[in-house]
C-alpha cells in the first residue's frame, strides 16, 4: 500500500507542481527578470563608485590643479598615466584646461591614441559640462565600449568646488571580458555586451551556449523591436506579446534574457549589456496536454503496477527472509552462513549464495590473522635462548589447518625433534634414522622446499645456513597458493627469531669474555702499581740524600757539579711524576674494586682551600697568576671524605695553574646547589676542542693541551671517581680561545655518618 502511494503521489506531483507553474509563470518570470537586472545594476555601481572616487581624489589633488595651470608633461607621465590604469583599468585619460585646450593625453599601448575628430568631439561635449558632481555616459569606439567619467579640477581646498573650475579630468574604461568575469563572479550570472550595431564585443557564455543563442537571432529581433520604447523590458515579456506556432510548442531551451542600455552623452545607445540567466524547464513551459502526454501517463501507470508487483514478489520477500538470517547470524556469529536460504537460479539466491561464501571466507581470515598475532606475539615474548616449541607447533598447525606437524633442527651429528604433533618420534635422532624416518629429509636439508598435494616443507635458515625445517600435512584438502606463502611467511619469521637468538648468544659470550679480559688488565695493573711503589719510593730517598750530599760536599765552581746537579733535579722529577702515577693506578683500583672506603665529616671549604693554595703558592708565583676565591655565605653542611675532596680540589686547581697563560687569572668559586653545592675551578686557557670533551674523564685519556703539557690521562678520571663516590656529578664547560671551567657537584650527606662502606664506581 504504501508503495502505490509514493507512487501515485510520484505521478500526480509533477502534475500539480506544472500547472501552479503555468498560472503564475508570467508574474514569476518578469519579477525574477527585473530583479536581477536590479542586482546587475547594483553591481555595476560598485565599479562606477570605485572609479568614481579615483576621479574626486584626482581631480582635488593640488598637484593636479597646479599641473593644468603649468603643464609638466613628465610630471604627467609619472603620476597619471601608471596610477590611473593600476586604480580603474583605464585605456585611455584626457585633461582640458579651463577653456578646453588638450593639456594631456594618454592611451594604453595596446590601443590607438584618440585621433583629431574624436579628441573634438569629446571637446564639445566637456565644453557644456556645468555640474559639480563626476559625469558618466558610455561610448562606443572601434568595435569597443567605454565607460566614460570625467570631473572638474580643482584644489584640495575646494572640496565643495565653489571656485571655477580649473580644467576636465577625463578616463576612459573598457567594458570588455575581464570586466564582464568580475560580474559574474559577483552575481553568477552569464553576461553579453552588444555594440551600438548590434555586434558581440564580449561575452561569459560557452562556446556552445554562444553558437546556440546566435543560430536562434528571433530574440535579438524581437528586441529590436520592442526595446526602444523600455529598455528594461525582459525578453521573456516581448516573446510572451508574440504568438508562437503550434508546431513549436515548446522552446527548447528556457534562456531568458535581460537587457540594460548604455547610453552615450547624445542620448543614443553605445551599447547593450545583456543578462542571461536560465530557470529550469519544468517551470516555465506551458501545460499543453496532448496525446503524447496521454499515452505516457497510460504507459507509466502500467509500468508502475507491473513494477510494484515484481518488487514485491522478486525483491521485498526475498529482503525479508535474507534479514531473518542475517539476524540469526548476528545471534551466533560463530555459525556458519545458511547457503540453502534462497533457492539457487534465483537473482537474490545467488546473491544470498556469494554473501555467505564472503562471510565464511571473512570469518576465515579473521581466525588466520588471531592466530598468526599469537604466533608473532609468542615469538617476541620468549626469551633469548629457548622456544616454546609445543605450544609454537600446536598454533601453526591449527593455523594452517594441518592434521600432522614437524619441527626439527640439524646439528652435526644428530637431528633434534622440537615440536610433534601427530606423529610418534624420538626427541633425538642420529642422521641415519632421520633420513628414514623424517618426511621429505633430503630436500629440506639441502634447502629446497616441499609442495605435494596435502604435504608442505620449508627449510629454516641461519646465517646463510640451514638450522631446521618445518614440515606438515594435511587430511582433507590440498594445499592452495595462499596457504603455502602464509607457511613462508611463518618460516621467515621463526628464521629471524632463531638467527637473533644466536647473535644473542654469541654477544653474551663475547660480553663475557670481555668482562674476563677488563679484570685480568685491571688485576694486572693493580699488581704493576703495587709492585713499582716501594722501589720508587727507595729510589726518591736514594736520590735526594745524593743531592744533599752534593750540596755540601762538591766544590760548586766545578763543571761536572752543575751537570750532575741538573740530573738529580731531573730524576727526582721523574720519580715524582710516576709515583704520582702510581698512587693514582692504587686509587683507582681500590675505587674498582669497592676497596676504598670513604670517612664522612663536615668539610671546611675554606681551608681546604687555603692549604692547596699554599701547596701550589711556588707554581702561582713562578707563573704570576692571580687567584681569587669566592665562597657564597651560608652554604649548606655537606658531609664527605676530606682528604678526597682535597685531593680532588688540588687536582683540579694544579691543572688550572698548568694550562693558564703568564699572568693569567683563576677563579675558584663554592655556589649553593639544588641538590647541595657546586664547586668550580676558572682559567684563562686556550679552551678544549668539544669533541674531545666527551672523553676528558675516561681512563689514560689526553685531551690535545694535556699531550702538550706532559700529563698521565689518570687525573681527571680520579676526580671522576673520587665525585662519583660521594654521590655527586662532575662536568667542564669550554671553548676554544676562551677558557674553560671545571666544576663538580656534592649532594647533601647524613653528617652523623662517618664511615661508609666501599665505593665501587663504575668505568
Amino acid at each position: 500500500m504504501l508503495t502505490s502511494l509514493a507512487g501515485s503521489f510520484t505521478l500526480l506531483a509533477p502534475l500539480g507542481i506544472q500547472l501552479w507553474a503555468n498560472w503564475s509563470i508570467r508574474e514569476r518570470s518578469q519579477l525574477i527578470a527585473s530583479q536581477r537586472l536590479r542586482r546587475t545594476q547594483v553591481v555595476m555601481g560598485l565599479t562606477q563608485e570605485r572609479i568614481e572616487a579615483h576621479l574626486v581624489d584626482y581631480a582635488t589633488w593640488t598637484d593636479m590643479w597646479e599641473f593644468v595651470q603649468n603643464p609638466d608633461l613628465e610630471w604627467a607621465a609619472e603620476n597619471l598615466e601608471g596610477w590611473s590604469r593600476r586604480s580603474t583599468g583605464a585605456d585611455l585619460a584626457l585633461v582640458l584646461s579651463a577653456k578646453g585646450e588638450l593639456i594631456y593625453q594618454w592611451a594604453a599601448p595596446w590601443i590607438p591614441a584618440l585621433t583629431s575628430a574624436e579628441l573634438e568631439y569629446w571637446q564639445q561635449v566637456l565644453s557644456s559640462y556645468t555640474q559639480t558632481s563626476p559625469q558618466l555616459t558610455y561610448w562606443q569606439r572601434q568595435g569597443k565600449v567605454y565607460l566614460v567619467t570625467w570631473i572638474s579640477i580643482t584644489t584640495s581646498q575646494d572640496i565643495k568646488r565653489a571656485l571655477p573650475s580649473g580644467g576636465i579630468y577625463w578616463l576612459a574604461v573598457p567594458l570588455d571580458q575581464a570586466w564582464l568575469q568580475q560580474l559574474r563572479n559577483l552575481t553568477l550570472e552569464d553576461y553579453l555586451i552588444w555594440g551600438g550595431e548590434q555586434t558581440l564585443v564580449a561575452t561569459t557564455l560557452t562556446e556552445s551556449r554562444l553558437n546556440h543563442h546566435l543560430e536562434n537571432p528571433q530574440i535579438d529581433l524581437l528586441f529590436q523591436q520592442d526595446w526602444h520604447t523600455n529598455p528594461s523590458r525582459s525578453i521573456f515579456a516581448i516573446l510572451q506579446s508574440h504568438p508562437r506556432s503550434s508546431s513549436d510548442p515548446f522552446l527548447p531551451e528556457d534562456l531568458f534574457s535581460g537587457f540594460i542600455p548604455l547610453p552615450d552623452p547624445s542620448g543614443r545607445l553605445a551599447g547593450l549589456l545583456q543578462v542571461h540567466f536560465t530557470l529550469p524547464s519544468w517551470y516555465f513551459i506551458p501545460f499543453e496536454l496532448k496525446g503524447i502526454w496521454l499515452l505516457m501517463l497510460a504507459i507509466g501507470i502500467l509500468f508502475f503496477g507491473v513494477s510494484s508487483w515484481l518488487l514485491s514478489r522478486w525483491v521485498l520477500a526475498p529482503v525479508s527472509r535474507m534479514r531473518q538470517a542475517v539476524h540469526r547470524f548476528e545471534q551466533n556469529p560463530q555459525a556458519h552462513w545458511d547457503d540453502n536460504l534462497l533457492p539457487r537460479g534465483d537473482v537474490l539466491g545467488e546473491l544470498s549464495f556469494a554473501f555467505g561464501n564472503l562471510v565464511s571466507q571473512l570469518q576465515q581470515r579473521m581466525r588466520q590473522e588471531g592466530l598468526y598475532s599469537k604466533i608473532l606475539s609468542l615469538l617476541a615474548q620468549s626469551n633469548s635462548l629457548s622456544l616454546p616449541w609445543a605450544e609454537l607447533g600446536s598454533l601453526l598447525a591449527e593455523l594452517l589447518e594441518a592434521d600432522q606437524l614437524l619441527i626439527w633442527q640439524t646439528e652435526a651429528q644428530s637431528v633434534q625433534v622440537l615440536a610433534s604433533l601427530g606423529l610418534s618420534l624420538p626427541n633425538l635422532l642420529e642422521i641415519s634414522a632421520a633420513r628414514k624416518q623424517l618426511p621429505a629429509w633430503e630436500k629440506l636439508s639441502a634447502g629446497e622446499e616441499y609442495l605435494h598435494s596435502r604435504t608442505a616443507g620449508i627449510p629454516l635458515w641461519v646465517a646463510d645456513q640451514v638450522w631446521g625445517a618445518l614440515w606438515l600435512q594435511r587430511s582433507d584438502h590440498d594445499w592452495q597458493a595462499e596457504s603455502f606463502l602464509l607457511l613462508q611467511q611463518v618460516g621467515d619469521q621463526l628464521s629471524i627469531i632463531l638467527e637473533k637468538q644466536q647473535l644473542n648468544r654469541q654477544t653474551e659470550r663475547q660480553a663475557q669474555q670481555l668482562l674476563q679480559y677488563n679484570q685480568t688488565l685491571e688485576d694486572w695493573i693493580s699488581a704493576l702499581a703495587h709492585d713499582m711503589r716501594n722501589p720508587l719510593f727507595s729510589q726518591r730517598v736514594a736520590l735526594t740524600t745524593i743531592q744533599k750530599r752534593l750540596a755540601s760536599s762538591a766544590d760548586t765552581g766545578d763543571p761536572t757539579y752543575g751537570k750532575l746537579a741538573q740530573s738529580l733535579e731531573s730524576s727526582l722529577a721523574t720519580n715524582l711524576l710516576l709515583s704520582e702515577l702510581v698512587e693514582n693506578l692504587l686509587d683507582i683500583a681500590r675505587y674498582r674494586a669497592g676497596r676504598k672506603r670513604l670517612s664522612y665529616e663536615p668539610l671546611d671549604w675554606q681551608s681546604m682551600i687555603q692549604r692547596s693554595l699554599q701547596v701550589l703558592s711556588e707554581a702561582i708565583r713562578t707563573k704570576s697568576l692571580n687567584v681569587t676565591v669566592h665562597i657564597e655565605p651560608n652554604l649548606p653542611t655537606i658531609a664527605a671524605d676530606a682528604a678526597e675532596i682535597y685531593r680532588l680540589i688540588q687536582n683540579l686547581l694544579e691543572n688550572a695553574i698548568r694550562f693558564s697563560p703568564w699572568s693569567g687569572h683563576i677563579q675558584l668559586r663554592l655556589d649553593p646547589d639544588p641538590q647541595g653545592i657546586r664547586f668550580s675551578c676558572q682559567d684563562q686557557g686556550e679552551g678544549i676542542p668539544a669533541s674531545e670533551q666527551v672523553n676528558l674523564f675516561q681512563r689514560f685519556y689526553q685531551a690535545g693541551r694535556s699531550s702538550s703539557k706532559g700529563g698521565t690521562g689518570m687525573g681527571l678520571y680520579l676526580c671522576r671517581q673520587i665525585v662519583e663516590s660521594h654521590g655527586g656529578q662532575i662536568g667542564l664547560d669550554s671553548d676554544l680561545g676562551r677558557g674553560s671551567t671545571f666544576w663538580f657537584t656534592l649532594p647533601l650527606a647524613d653528617i652523623r655518618r662517618q664511615t661508609s662502606p666501599p665505593a665501587s664506581i663504575s668505568p
